[in-house]
């Protein structure tokens, strides 16, 4: 724990400094590409305390060039298979393909830091950093997903241009690395339906109050998918009915704060949607609720069914990465001080209990399934 600390309290300092004083976008961009640069060597040379890093390397370490026609009997996604074994042809080093995914990924998500820093830096991009770390890259262990999510966030610019070619072209790429991004082709529509929000309250109610028949509604959903994702769904409810998988914390507990951690999110969400709307400063904060309150209902109707499907919800989910610095742009925390302090200290509070939680849950999904 003593790196992840480490690394929490410098990012945590830098977001206070954004968030307390000012500090020039151009700063801010060499910030964030030394923390890029530290986090590629790191993604690439550490395993982190989760992922299935055993058989993710040997499987990298066998495979040949089979796997780029191998189609059907391949294990992994086509993209994922195929920067396998290109990587392969010039070294079975596997902490070199880690590296090359690491790339791909903080790559990404460097052009996402710049992309939410606006020239009034009102974007809180060290602040994203630091959520970021503390959510997510507190694992800093690169897998298939983390290349599909960061695909997906990457996509949003596209979403907020009305671009739909460049958006469904993303959507593609990022299956070729996990086929859960499939979920996010309707992200494009779901954003600007504002008025529709009333109807996914309903929804993520009645998910919860029907929470025992989400794996059956799951199966039948997946059944017009296709056979080979229907069997891996099906897998993977079969084996993880009780969120096992090596999870420290008991299904009830898991179940419990999720829905803790969801109840409390969107209320401050919608809180700070409402009083932007009032004060007429909204910057598609509510279409970002949008996102947010999708990856809810998924993230719902996934952990009821096994918790390794929770990954479906982590592109909506990202939303909460660009919602929660938005709270400091509220008059009532950002004209007083010592209420801004206090409100900052929750915030870092929240995010290491996430991060700890994150980190110690010693979760990891097998490699053999999806």
């Amino acid at each position: 724990m003593i790196f992840y600390n480490i690394v929490f309290g410098i990012l945590a300092f830098l977001s206070f400094v954004e968030l307390f004083s000012y500090i020039s976008g151009r700063s801010k961009k060499i910030i964030i590409k030394i923390t890029v640069v530290i986090l590629i060597i790191f993604s690439g040379f550490y395993s982190g305390p989760m992922g299935d890093y055993t058989t993710y390397k040997a499987y990298f370490e066998n495979i040949t060039n089979s796997h780029l026609t191998n189609f059907q009997d391949n294990r992994f996604e086509y993209l994922y298979e195929l920067i396998n074994v290109i990587i392969h042809w010039f070294t079975t080093k596997y902490y070199i393909l880690r590296l090359v995914m690491a790339l791909i990924v903080m790559g990404l998500w460097y052009k996402i830091y710049t992309y939410w820093q606006d020239e009034n830096n009102k974007r809180y991009a060290l602040t994203t950093l630091f959520i970021l770390w503390s959510l997510n890259f507190g694992n800093i262990f690169i897998i298939r997903s983390t290349v599909a999510v960061s695909i997906c966030v990457y996509s949003i610019r596209y979403i907020e241009g009305k671009n739909l070619k460049k958006f469904l072209l993303s959507v593609i790429i990022a299956m070729g690395f996990h086929t859960m991004s499939i979920i996010w082709a309707g992200a494009y529509f779901i954003f600007r339906k504002s008025a529709w929000k009333k109807f996914y309250y309903i929804i993520l109610g009645l998910v919860v109050l029907f929470s025992n028949y989400m794996a059956k509604f799951v199966l039948e959903i997946a059944s017009y998918l296709g056979e080979r994702i229907y069997n891996s769904i099906y897998s993977y409810i079969m084996y993880g009915a009780n969120q096992t998988f090596s999870v420290t914390y008991d299904n009830r507990f898991t179940t419990f704060k999720a829905l803790l951690n969801i109840v409390f999110l969107l209320i401050l969400f919608i809180y700070v949607v409402r009083r932007k709307e009032k004060m007429c400063t909204l910057q598609n904060e509510d279409r970002y609720l949008n996102l947010y309150l999708i990856g809810s209902i998924v993230y719902v109707i996934a952990l009821n069914s096994s918790n390794a499907l929770t990954r479906a919800a982590l592109t909506y989910n990202s939303a909460q990465y660009f919602l929660l610095p938005r709270m400091f742009d509220l008059p009532e925390i950002r004209r007083n001080i010592t209420i801004k302090f206090m409100t900052f200290m929750l915030f870092v509070t929240y995010l290491y209990m996430r991060m700890y939680m994150n980190i110690n849950s010693n979760a990891y999904v097998p490699f053999t399934l999806i």
